[in-house]
């Protein structure tokens, strides 16, 4: 399973799929009904709605999982950034 705790660790899952299923930027633009320059912006830490997020996500055969964060330091939420 792919870990990722930042929005560009997402954006390389999502690159890492795209390709592992041989499309291009512009084939699953297509398939959301997207921009090539958004799939883009998306592999490369761009911002996305939950909602085109979760298109992106299926149309890509991911599905998400959320796990609690093992030796969390809960007084400091910088912690999450290491």
């Amino acid at each position: 399973m792919k870990k990722f705790r930042t929005i560009n660790d997402l954006g390389n899952i999502i690159r890492y799929f795209r390709k592992k299923r041989g499309m291009t930027q512009a084939q699953l633009a297509k398939e959301c009904k997207l921009t090539q320059v958004f799939i883009s912006k998306l592999e490369n830490g761009g911002g996305s709605t939950l909602h085109t997020l979760f298109t992106v996500l299926s149309a890509l055969k991911i599905e998400l999982s959320l796990s609690e964060i093992q030796n969390l330091d809960t007084d400091n939420p910088l912690s999450l950034l290491e």
